[in-house]
């Protein structure tokens, strides 16, 4: 085999980035030498280096074992080309770390050249060089200085060698930096890029320079220079030999970088002072000087405030910033340590800004505008529970029913829940504070909810396109603004958040997770000329973002795109919300009883729906044993059946003839809503349990049980309907939301081992008048 048209070849594939094409090209000279052991042996030896260096271990092992074998059959034991493999097959134990087979191939390697050759031979530089890659991996990263030290002298004795130097210089360099020589380290990195530039080298070794120097420009906090070398390294190894191990460990460093660029440069927050501030100084000075009130104490920073949001900025720095916090007590420990815990607080505060805060953050400009800035004043410091919750919303308690939290500022209500509580033994501060981190009451919240819509439907979709339609810009200007902020509101309420003043709205949309596109309209909204053709466009999509969502929310139904009307479905659902169970079963049995009496039956009226009192117990004792949530989707679909023309009773009953009167059942079918394959069986399978729980109750109870349908479906007469067959007909009548709802609660009740036919049988009883079932069961024997 010709050796130098093979490493011609082989370089020409290098150098222009054709490294994918190596495999074959040495695959295809194996098979043209397999019966020249010498040149096999060589081949294996480049394999072995260029699998070792594209992290394909077990390849670059296999090949090892070949040429360790081939070695042993042509008897080199002691040679240049024996140490030279022994050396390779050591790096590639390197480079999975198995030090201690790098050792002993490593020590083969050296005993081979120290018999060879003279301790100034340049085949030695070749050693010292990897001897120090394993030292480095050992973390020895004072012999691997030794090392390279070592063969840097020896390549400088020799005349063309600039490569080898460059090389040694940037793997001194990288050694010196993990040393902590970092002077050395930069001087001898410097030589090595400059002498790589100067040779118009391109490959992983001059990448591992350019790395380095971005690692020392890292370490001086020179972020930008940092990413300039990581940012030149890391295509150059890509090219050359992909990305393997080598290259993801440089893309990691300039990752960390960057997270060390981010966290260097992004000034502090106050919170941040304010928790440091707790922790050196308040929290020993509570423990030291007030240990009796130490578990009473309450401590945190929340309120007024840019940076009680987290919200602080550079900008903010100007007034009200620095590492005040609040003591929060109850009114009694107020009166007896409130003067003498607050001296003490500001003897702490004057202590941390003069002799910790500098230590601590050594980058931070002056925080003496809290100090000095009299708005700062009642911010921070000692305060009572009650002053602070009353400061903000106007209650001691913070506001209790759903008309309290609609006449408090939603801002306040924002206020009275930021920031961060360091410590709470006794608790009263959190009680209040996580009550109205909780949002607003179901009510509230949609009444809310329905105003905010009406205003954004009226301006957005009325008022806006009217205005621009009598080229008003100046009104329509106006009145895109009120749109927007109303959008904004929508926002903040399906997200249950609280809405701060305007200067903080668009960083507090940044953490809310519903209706991130619409964020984006509503900016593009704000921003906008109102002579741009899309601006109507732009609000309508809004709109219809918003509407989505509601309906997504099962807050709405589909159907109508104009808000206000929208709107009005909203404010029926939230007064639903203020009735109690018992007076919304009421309502129920009252507006199906209704309904009821506009069923009609093929064998005339039946008796039944002359029988109110039997009906409203009857129906009352069910919905008695449900949640409200229940009770107000169940009116909410009711009213929107019966407002397109429907009769849910009516549609129960023709459904139970499916089972009963079947012939009779072909003939009116296709009048009824269907039902699908998969309502069907969320169906059959909510059926099931609720058959068990009757079963167990007609075990218990026969003499009620008796007197209640009977239970199966196999059981149905015509004249006869069973429990099983009602209760199917019944949901098959439910909207998807609510038999979600329904189906949710059954199972609820079955993995707390709650029965629902002893919860509404235990209704019917109490209102027949029985004290309970076992009175009931008595009488009825």
């Amino acid at each position: 085999m010709n050796q130098d048209e093979f490493y011609t070849e082989l370089d020409k594939l290098f150098k222009k980035n054709r490294s994918d094409e190596v495999p074959a090209y040495l695959e295809d000279y194996l098979k043209r030498s397999k019966e020249d052991k010498p040149a096999l042996v060589m081949i294996y030896n480049e394999m072995m280096g260029y699998y070792r260096e594209k992290s394909e271990y077990d390849k670059a092992l296999s090949a090892a074992r070949e040429s360790e074998r081939l070695m042993e059959e042509l008897e080199y034991t002691v040679n240049g080309d024996y140490a030279a493999l022994m050396l390779n097959i050591g790096g590639v134990y390197r480079a999975i770390n198995d030090f201690d087979n790098a050792d002993t191939y490593y020590e083969r390697a050296y005993e081979c050249y120290r018999k060879l050759y003279s301790p100034d031979d340049y085949q030695l530089a070749e050693y010292y060089n990897n001897a120090a890659l394993l030292s480095e991996e050992k973390g020895e990263f004072s012999k691997a200085t030794e090392y390279l030290e070592e063969a840097l002298r020896i390549c400088k004795l020799y005349e063309n060698t600039d490569f080898q130097i460059a090389v040694t210089y940037a793997n001194l360099g990288a050694s010196e930096i993990e040393a902590g020589e970092l002077d050395a380290a930069w001087e001898d990195i410097s030589n090595s890029i400059e002498l790589f530039s100067c040779m118009g080298t391109n490959d992983q070794h001059f990448a591992l320079a350019l790395a380095s120097m971005g690692r020392l420009c890292w370490l001086k906090k020179d972020f930008a220079e940092a990413a300039l070398y990581y940012e030149r390294a890391l295509p150059m190894i890509e090219g050359y030999i992909g990305r393997t191990r080598g290259y993801n460990r440089v893309l990691d460093a300039y990752n960390e970088m960057l997270k060390d660029k981010e966290a260097y440069t992004k000034p502090v927050k106050a919170m941040d002072l304010a928790e440091d501030f707790y922790l050196s100084l308040i929290k020993p000075m509570i423990h030291g000087r007030f240990s009796e009130y130490e578990e009473r104490i309450a401590v945190g920073k929340a309120g007024e405030g840019s940076d009680c949001f987290g919200f602080d900025d550079k900008v903010s720095r100007d007034h009200d910033f620095g590492p005040g916090l609040s003591l929060w007590l109850t009114e009694a420990d107020f009166k007896e340590i409130g003067e003498d815990l607050a001296k003490a607080y500001s003897e702490a505060y004057y202590l941390y800004v003069a002799e910790i805060y500098r230590k601590r953050f050594p980058n931070e400009t002056n925080i003496s505008s809290e100090v000095n800035d009299v708005r700062a004043e009642g911010r921070t410091g000692v305060s009572t529970i009650s002053g602070f919750f009353t400061k903000l919303t106007g209650y001691p308690d913070g506001p209790l029913t759903d008309e309290e939290y609609m006449t408090v500022p939603s801002e306040g209500l924002a206020m009275a829940t930021n920031g961060k509580v360091f410590r709470d033994d006794l608790g009263a501060f959190t009680r209040v504070r996580s009550r109205l981190m909780e949002g607003y009451p179901e009510r509230a919240k949609l009444i809310m909810l329905a105003e905010a819509i009406a205003k954004l439907g009226q301006a957005a979709q009325y008022n806006y396109p009217r205005a621009l339609s009598r080229g008003d810009v100046y009104s329509a200007a106006l009145i895109r603004y009120a749109a927007v902020k109303e959008a904004i509101r929508v926002i903040y309420l399906l997200n249950d958040r609280y809405m701060p003043i305007d200067k903080w709205l668009f960083a507090g949309l940044e953490k809310t997770k519903v209706l991130v596109k619409a964020k984006g309209l509503a900016k593009k909204a704000l921003v906008m000329s109102d002579n741009d053709e899309e601006a109507p466009i732009i609000l309508e999509k809004l709109c219809m973002l918003i509407l989505e969502e509601l309906i997504k929310q099962d807050l709405v139904k589909s159907g109508n795109d104009f808000l206000p009307d929208t709107a009005n479905w909203i404010f029926v659902r939230a007064e639903l919300n203020k009735p109690s169970v018992e007076e919304l079963a009421e309502y129920i049995a009252k507006q199906e009883f209704t309904a009821f009496d506009k069923v009609k039956n093929e064998g005339g009226r039946a008796n039944c729906q002359d029988d109110w009192t039997t009906f409203r117990i009857m129906r009352v004792s069910q919905y008695l044993a449900w949640t409200k949530e229940m009770l107000v989707q169940y009116i909410l679909d009711f009213k929107d059946a019966t407002n397109n023309g429907r009769n849910p009773i009516t549609e129960k009953y023709g459904y139970m003839m499916e089972s009963t009167v079947p012939w009779e059942f072909e003939k009116i079918k296709s009048g009824l809503p269907i039902v699908s394959e998969e309502k069907r069986a969320i169906v059959d399978a909510v059926c099931k349990i609720q058959v068990e729980w009757m079963e167990a109750f007609a075990a218990e109870y026969p003499g009620l049980a008796k007197n209640a349908r009977i239970i199966h479906t196999s059981d149905d007469k015509p004249w006869d309907t069973s429990y099983e067959t009602y209760l199917r007909g019944e949901m098959f009548t439910y909207s998807q939301t609510m038999l979600a709802l329904y189906t949710r609660f059954i199972i609820s009740l079955k993995n707390c081992d709650q029965n629902l036919a002893y919860k509404i049988m235990e209704n019917t009883v109490h209102l027949y008048g029985y004290k309970d079932l076992k009175s009931a069961m008595e009488k009825n024997e």
